[in-house]
């Protein structure tokens, strides 16, 4: 922003990510909704990515789709029953057909395994959609600045986690500190494999205890105190300020 907008050096800045809700969670396991993409009971293991995919995270995706192919074929057990979802891929509501990822499934050669749904879907059936899944994949941009705030989303579903991220991205830091899931360079493509695999071996198992100490300055409430904290100090600065609340 300042790169673009220079006169921004002038003026205090901060950059405040949106925060983990985790009552949307509770609401959801109290009143469930239909998940229309997948029964979840069928026998398969659903893996779900939701969320727009970006020109920026083609290279991710290929690494990923290339990873898919590499495991299914060096150890074709693990993938036998792998469905990988990509729900809401695009920002518009009417997108049929504007596929971003079963073009490069099919370059890959895993079409068969990959549903993509490129309209935009609302924000609790979104959330539905994870609760559903048996594991999430987190996709992170090539550009080392993306911070993905559905990394916050992801970890409060509590399910195993998978995210393919640039390795300066926040989402590392966050992820190692939460220990919420397992993270891997997103041009690392023998070890997305490997990571995959085991992701799908341990699907059955107790999942990972998540730190939720070490979330707790990740949450909307955090969150909007940062904010605040920030409009305090704003006001406090202005000439006349002294007293002001």
């Amino acid at each position: 922003m300042v790169g673009r907008y220079p006169w921004l050096r002038k003026v205090p800045t901060t950059e405040i990510p949106f925060g983990g809700e985790a009552g949307d969670f509770e609401y959801l396991r109290s009143h469930p909704r239909r998940n229309p993409i997948f029964d979840p009971h069928d026998g398969c293991a659903h893996v779900t990515y939701t969320g727009v995919c970006p020109p920026a995270m083609r290279e991710t995706l290929r690494a990923l789709l290339g990873a898919v192919d590499r495991g299914r074929r060096e150890n074709p057990g693990p993938f036998e029953d792998l469905r990988l979802h990509f729900v809401g891929t695009t920002y518009a509501a009417q997108a049929e057909g504007a596929y971003t990822v079963l073009p490069l499934a099919r370059e890959a050669g895993v079409a068969d395994l990959v549903d993509e749904r490129p309209a935009r879907v609302p924000y609790l059936d979104a959330l539905q959609i994870m609760l559903d899944s048996h594991a999430l994949l987190l996709i992170g941009s090539e550009e080392a600045h993306y911070t993905a705030s559905k990394v916050f989303p992801y970890i409060l579903a509590r399910r195993p986690l998978l995210a393919v991220v640039h390795r300066a991205s926040s989402v590392v830091d966050i992820l190692c500190r939460t220990g919420a899931g397992e993270v891997v360079s997103y041009g690392a493509e023998g070890e997305i494999a490997a990571r995959l695999a085991r992701l799908l071996r341990s699907l059955s198992a107790e999942p990972a205890a998540i730190r939720w100490d070490a979330f707790e300055g990740l949450t909307a409430r955090a969150m909007a105190g940062r904010l605040a904290a920030v409009l305090d100090a704003a006001v406090h600065a202005q000439p006349g300020a002294r007293g002001a609340t």
